[in-house]
């Protein structure tokens, strides 16, 4: 059997790389008779066909042999034997093979046409290449482009009037003024560290400072990469606004309304877009929310949208899940702008009032430089309690320190609960149960919101015996059996459900979480969250595609906040990235359900998505 087939056969490749890699050698023979008699050219190529579609940028040569090996022995388990790879060629070897398919094969500085890029010991289709080094090229101009002229004096005063005192606050009061005196910015922080409220407070200073010195407004565009994220991002401005913002710089603030990233740039399908580098986006500032969680094509092509004079602001968190899709961008950026600071910037501080000593950040990230600011200081979750020693532990990669602090009693807002397999969905019924059969108990709508964000129950995985799918159908029926649903009847009060696809005329998005409650009326409605508190019901005929949810994937409970979190992490595969997300959703209470050996497993493995990007902006 080939190195293909048998890698196909282990499931490492997939039948597309297979065919790619068939397809490019019988390429070469056409073009230069080329001939690749030990199957080294294609094995390049077959990899580098498959590092998009696991998120990878690339494949680094001289490092996939082990990562395979590393990755099926933890797929077979600690006490299997290792299934074994297929023999590699050595990196040299195989590097002079793709050198000599020229057809195929380009070095960076080649300009020609050609499939595949070879850097050092590193292999990309061209496509994926392209973006990054587009990428690189744009930030790379900004990151070395001067200090903006900022009135540090009025900005001092305008932080004053925006409640920024608080000792706690005094890393968003940085920044405020980074953002203020750099033409590209990063934000960086956990769950409730504050970008929310730099967003705002950042908005009413500059719109203010724009206004005074050139008597026009600030041109502003906020995008997130998902309608969700754009309709929470639009109301927590308006909600924060409302209370954070003094009323002379209040409605500049709240008129501003958020979308995602593929509306502003005008969609035309496939990867067309109405605004790009040569019609760009008419605004002066663009911010994104949630930038982790785009990918690199998007975040090329957002970047490169943006006109000359604009400047950028990026929100996120670098430890949360990655993008879905290429790429880790958002974190590359993030470490590769880290370093010491420049003098203007210390001096732009300590005119600003900002440059007092700050907790040093506990993590993957060092403390950044110029461009970025990490804010540590969490306001979603006590100071001291367990949920942040399991989110500091699980952040550091630490395992044996997330377990002490799961299983120690010091720590009461925390626990870990094991059971066989078989008894894992009666485990959590017994923890939620009564709790979902409230939210339909309850007197009003609003009421069963408020209920039914009190407790999510939060799956690693869809499938298997610890699956979202299987937990929900368990959760579903004793929660129906409670409540005396006959069988066949879909809808009924205390039903949450989530919305699955965006619909724009309803103002819905995917993601978006609504309970099934009765109206004025009496007849069933599904209502929604709103800012206001209110809450806002939509008819049931006109709900789009949607599905139950008593349970769902932690990657969909990004940017999500719940009282108490049941975390279900059985079933292997599990990442250290996934189970920080998981804990960091709850503000009160974890209860992380499953095995220690399995949750020191995916605590001691981070997600390592290769790219280029970092070294390339270090280099410029």
């Amino acid at each position: 059997m080939s190195v293909l087939s048998t890698l196909r056969a282990l499931r490492v490749l997939g039948p597309l790389d297979v065919r790619f890699a068939q397809a490019m050698v019988r390429l070469g023979a056409a073009y230069e008779e080329l001939v690749d008699p030990h199957g080294h050219i294609a094995l390049g190529a077959a990899f580098a066909c498959r590092a998009p579609s696991v998120g990878d940028v690339g494949v680094d040569l001289a490092a996939i042999r082990a990562q395979l090996a590393d990755a099926l022995r933890r797929s077979d388990g600690p006490n299997a034997d290792p299934t074994p790879l297929p023999a590699f060629p050595d990196v040299a070897t195989w590097v002079e093979a793709l050198q000599g398919a020229s057809a195929l094969v380009r070095r960076p500085d080649e300009n020609r046409a050609a499939p595949l890029v070879l850097d050092g010991t590193d292999l990309y289709l061209e496509r994926t290449w392209a973006y990054q080094q587009r990428l690189a090229d744009t930030v790379g101009r900004w990151l070395v482009a001067p200090a903006l002229p900022v009135d540090l004096a009025r900005l001092g005063e305008l932080l004053g009037e925006l409640k920024l005192d608080d000792p706690r606050a005094v890393l968003q009061r940085r920044a405020i003024v980074t953002a203020a005196h750099r033409p590209f910015a990063l934000v960086a922080g956990g769950p409730g560290t504050g970008k929310t409220a730099v967003v705002v407070k950042l908005l009413a200073a500059l719109q203010q400072l724009h206004l005074e010195a050139t008597g026009q407004p600030l041109r502003v565009r906020l995008a997130a990469p998902t309608g969700k994220a754009a309709a929470r991002m639009s109301e927590s401005i308006r909600q924060r606004a409302s209370t954070d913002v003094p009323d002379g710089l209040r409605k500049s603030v709240q008129a501003i309304e958020a979308s995602t990233i593929h509306r502003l740039l005008g969609w035309r399908g496939l990867t067309r877009f109405q605004h790009h580098a040569d019609r760009p986006l008419p605004l002066d500032l663009l911010l994104v929310d949630e930038a982790s969680m785009v990918d690199l094509p998007l975040m090329t092509k957002l970047l490169e949208a943006v006109p000359a004079h604009g400047r950028v602001l990026l929100l996120g968190d670098p430890d949360q899940l990655a993008s879905v899709d290429v790429g880790s961008v958002f974190a590359d950026l993030c470490r590769a702008t880290a370093g010491p600071v420049s003098e203007p910037l210390r001096a732009a501080w300590a005119a600003t009032g900002c440059d007092q000593p700050v907790r040093e950040a506990e993590g993957s990230l060092p403390l950044p430089g110029d461009a970025a600011t990490l804010l540590t200081h969490t306001w979603r979750y006590r100071a001291g309690s367990g949920i942040e020693a399991l989110a500091l532990a699980v952040n550091a990669g630490d395992a044996d320190r997330a377990l002490e602090v799961l299983d120690s009693e010091d720590w009461p807002d925390v626990r870990r609960v094991e059971r066989p397999v078989g008894e894992v969905a009666a485990l959590v019924e017994a923890l939620v149960l009564d709790d979902y059969v409230a939210v339909a108990q309850a007197k009003t709508a609003v009421e069963a919101l408020v209920r039914l964000r009190a407790v999510r129950v939060l799956g690693a995985h869809r499938g298997g015996w610890a699956g979202v799918d299987a937990l929900n159908a368990h959760l579903e029926a004793r929660v129906r059996g409670r409540l005396g649903v006959d069988e066949g009847v879909d809808w009924y009060a205390g039903r949450p459900v989530m919305v699955t696809r965006n619909d724009h005329e309803q103002q819905l998005f995917n993601g978006d979480v609504g309970v099934v409650f009765p109206g004025e009326d009496g007849g069933l409605r599904v209502w929604f969250e709103t800012a206001d508190g209110e809450g806002r019901d939509v008819a049931v005929a006109l709900l789009p595609e949607h599905e139950t949810v008593f349970v769902t994937t932690v990657h969909k409970s990004q940017g999500s906040e719940f009282e108490r979190v049941v975390l279900v992490v059985g079933g292997g595969g599990v990442r250290r990235e996934l189970v920080y997300t998981g804990v960091t959703r709850a503000s009160d209470e974890v209860v992380v359900v499953g095995a220690a050996d399995g949750l020191r497993a995916g605590v001691g493995r981070a997600t390592q998505r290769m790219s280029g990007l970092g070294r390339l902006l270090v280099e410029r």
